[in-house]
Protein backbone atom coordinates (compact mmCIF):
# COMPACT_ATOMS: atom_id res chain seq x y z
CA UNK A 1 0.00 0.00 0.00
CA UNK A 2 1.39 3.14 -1.14
CA UNK A 3 2.05 5.90 2.14
CA UNK A 4 -0.79 8.51 0.38
CA UNK A 5 -3.07 5.29 0.45
CA UNK A 6 -3.06 4.63 4.16
CA UNK A 7 -2.86 8.06 5.02
CA UNK A 8 -6.54 8.46 3.39
CA UNK A 9 -7.84 5.64 4.71
CA UNK A 10 -6.68 6.72 7.91
CA UNK A 11 -8.17 10.07 7.71
CA UNK A 12 -11.43 7.95 6.79
CA UNK A 13 -11.51 5.72 9.38
CA UNK A 14 -10.93 8.33 11.54
CA UNK A 15 -13.73 10.52 10.46
CA UNK A 16 -16.27 7.61 10.53
CA UNK A 17 -14.98 7.13 14.07
CA UNK A 18 -15.85 10.88 14.60
CA UNK A 19 -19.27 10.71 13.11
CA UNK A 20 -20.50 7.56 15.32
CA UNK A 21 -18.95 8.98 18.48
CA UNK A 22 -20.99 12.44 17.33
CA UNK A 23 -24.35 10.17 17.05
CA UNK A 24 -24.05 8.22 20.27
CA UNK A 25 -23.11 11.87 21.94
CA UNK A 26 -26.05 12.86 20.12
CA UNK A 27 -28.32 10.38 21.43
CA UNK A 28 -26.75 10.33 24.75
CA UNK A 29 -28.14 14.10 25.04
CA UNK A 30 -31.52 13.54 23.78
CA UNK A 31 -32.33 10.68 25.86
CA UNK A 32 -30.61 11.98 28.56
CA UNK A 33 -28.36 8.80 28.96
CA UNK A 34 -25.58 10.63 30.83
CA UNK A 35 -27.47 13.76 32.54
CA UNK A 36 -25.97 12.27 36.42
CA UNK A 37 -22.42 12.34 35.08
CA UNK A 38 -22.54 15.75 32.60
CA UNK A 39 -24.14 18.39 32.35
CA UNK A 40 -26.58 19.48 29.31
CA UNK A 41 -24.35 22.14 27.85
CA UNK A 42 -20.88 19.78 28.56
CA UNK A 43 -22.74 16.64 26.49
CA UNK A 44 -23.94 19.69 23.83
CA UNK A 45 -20.26 20.81 23.47
CA UNK A 46 -19.19 17.42 22.88
CA UNK A 47 -21.95 16.40 20.21
CA UNK A 48 -21.07 19.44 18.58
CA UNK A 49 -17.24 18.88 18.99
CA UNK A 50 -17.43 16.03 17.24
CA UNK A 51 -19.29 16.57 14.53
CA UNK A 52 -17.49 19.58 13.90
CA UNK A 53 -14.00 17.87 13.55
CA UNK A 54 -15.63 15.19 11.27
CA UNK A 55 -16.89 17.37 9.06
CA UNK A 56 -13.07 18.91 8.51
CA UNK A 57 -12.07 15.37 7.73
CA UNK A 58 -14.30 14.68 4.88
CA UNK A 59 -12.50 15.51 1.73
CA UNK A 60 -14.03 17.75 -0.92
CA UNK A 61 -15.48 16.38 -3.92
CA UNK A 62 -14.71 18.73 -6.64
CA UNK A 63 -10.70 19.08 -5.10
CA UNK A 64 -8.60 17.10 -7.39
Amino acid sequence: MEPTHAIAASVGFTSLALLWLALIAGLALARGWMMSQFKHATMLAIHHSLALLDLELVPDPGAD
